[in-house]
């Protein structure tokens, strides 16, 4: 990536979907199928309290990532983005509970704004 204006020689400012010049404001868009490749399953990182001040890292992927695009696309199904639990480290015993893993789901949809799944297989 360039990262002076070929027409004024400014500093450019990446965005989701377009790179922006600070100084002209000159602005290049980038098609959706690069956001896409940029924003690609990757895993990451929480740390999560529980439900008896319990401390957790939750592994996760967002799967649906229909979130980076700016506009959704008319007649085309674009699902919730969610977060699909990979591994969990902590006092796993404690998840036996009910009550606890949905307390571990509450603060975890706090923290990110995202619904935690697959939570059950990660455990066990």
């Amino acid at each position: 990536m360039v990262s002076r204006c070929l027409h004024c020689n400014g500093k450019l400012v990446r965005r989701l979907d377009e790179i922006a010049c600070l100084r002209c404001g000159k602005i290049q868009y980038v098609s959706s199928t690069n956001i896409n490749e940029t924003f690609s399953k990757k895993t990451k990182n929480e740390w999560v309290r529980g439900i008896n001040r319990d401390v957790f890292q939750v592994e996760y992927e967002i799967v649906h990532q229909q979130e980076t695009k700016a506009i959704p696309e008319k007649g085309v199904y674009s699902g919730q983005p969610y977060a699909s639990c990979l591994k969990i480290n902590g006092p796993t015993g404690v998840l036996k509970m009910t009550v606890a893993r949905e307390k571990l789901r509450k603060n975890f949809y706090q923290s990110t704004g995202l619904r935690l799944k697959d939570l059950e297989e990660a455990i066990g």
